[in-house]
């Protein structure tokens, strides 16, 4: 199949074209990811990609399909299915 968009380059504005279920845990994602995704709907708490390790956002009724519209280096915690959205 022809990849029209494959040399476009992908700013913070553009759609991803990689992605992974996130496992949340106590250390960073192999990636920083542009945003999240929710597959399943739950509860989140994120530190995006400048903050300190105390720095947290939490998250709470995610609805599937919503997105997390930060630069995500690490999720803490998480009752709800989470994807990346990459490059």
């Amino acid at each position: 199949m022809a990849d029209p968009y494959k040399n476009a380059g992908g700013d913070l504005q553009s759609f991803g074209r990689r992605g992974t279920v996130v496992t949340p845990g106590s250390s960073d994602l192999p990636n920083i990811a542009k945003g999240l995704v929710v597959l399943a709907a739950g509860d989140a708490t994120i530190i995006p990609v400048d903050n300190v390790d105390s720095g947290t956002l939490s998250f709470t009724g995610l609805s599937a399909g919503a997105v997390i519209p930060y630069q995500v280096r690490r999720v803490t915690a998480a009752t709800a299915t989470l994807a990346t959205i990459e490059g």
